[in-house]
């Protein structure tokens, strides 16, 4: 357990179950962030597989006995989904008896374009890998989105084999209320830029290059980010703007992509006090 330079009663709680289980290790470091603080834990882990945790979210009883099944079947990367759950929700509240797990095979280059196509929510904090396949993985700290995207894509191109994916939901990802504001820490989602070239990299290197997968990808990570930019920061709005002007067409027409982004693809045709106006809108109706 890392804990990133907490100021509640984190501590006390988590160093109950230091003391009584030896399977718990604690480690208290300044605050780094979110990819500081799974960087740290990648750096003291001795565990054969890894899988991550946030404090906000929450795993089922069954979760982690089937995902080591898998492992013990030969895999090196697991995949699996996740139910979606309001904050105020408890575990006992969405936990399910399951008996039976369904598990579904997909070839690497199938998973990397349902990453690209936003398709099963696929992100690292959704998977789990043998540490020893990927000792130096970790996650780019500069990054403040799309980072655990990344870090699974660089895991995927390295693949050969089927991986599996997990389809009954046995992870709780939480949603907050702050998530779904327009402006909060609006600079650091600019980094979403970056991320976009370092993905697209990625791929060139690799020779994997899907080049409409690709740009759905980007699309909706733009939208993401207009939409946090307040209107009175016009430079940085028009550089995403740019973006989004420049391959909306490209969405518009691939019958691949989201509905949602080729609805805010042809709505960008508007111009941008439409487009801002009707993501506002959507977000507000959601």
């Amino acid at each position: 357990m890392i804990d990133d330079g907490s100021t509640d009663s984190s501590r006390m709680i988590y160093e109950k179950f230091v003391h009584t289980d030896k399977r718990f290790v604690s480690y208290h470091q300044k605050n780094h962030g979110v990819s500081g603080a799974r960087n740290k834990g990648l750096d003291v882990a001795k565990g054969d597989i890894i899988v991550f945790l946030d404090s906000d979210d929450m795993i089922f009883p069954v979760f982690l006995e089937h995902i080591v099944q898998l492992f013990e079947e030969g895999n090196d990367l697991i995949c699996f989904s996740a139910v979606n759950f309001k904050e105020n929700i408890q575990c006992a509240d969405i936990c399910e008896d399951i008996f039976e797990v369904s598990v579904e095979k997909y070839t690497p280059e199938k998973l990397i374009e349902n990453l690209l196509y936003h398709r099963q929510q696929l992100s690292i904090t959704r998977s789990a890998y043998r540490r020893e396949k990927y000792p130096e993985l970790r996650f780019r700290k500069e990054l403040h989105i799309c980072e655990d995207v990344i870090m699974l894509l660089e895991i995927l191109v390295l693949c050969t084999d089927e991986i599996p994916f997990v389809k009954t939901k046995l992870y709780g990802y939480r949603l907050h209320k702050q998530s779904l504001t327009h402006y909060g820490n609006w600079r650091k989602k600019l980094t979403g830029l970056t991320a976009m070239n370092i993905m697209e990299d990625i791929l060139l290197d690799h020779d994997i290059y899907m080049e409409k997968a690709f740009i759905s990808r980007r699309m909706n990570s733009m939208r993401l980010i207009y939409k946090s930019i307040p209107w009175k920061e016009r430079r940085e709005r028009n550089i995403v703007w740019e973006n989004i002007r420049k391959y909306r067409k490209t969405v518009i027409t691939d019958v691949q992509a989201q509905k949602a982004e080729r609805l805010a693809a042809v709505v960008s045709l508007c111009g941008q006090r439409v487009y801002r106006f009707v993501l506002f809108l959507a977000e507000t109706v959601r």
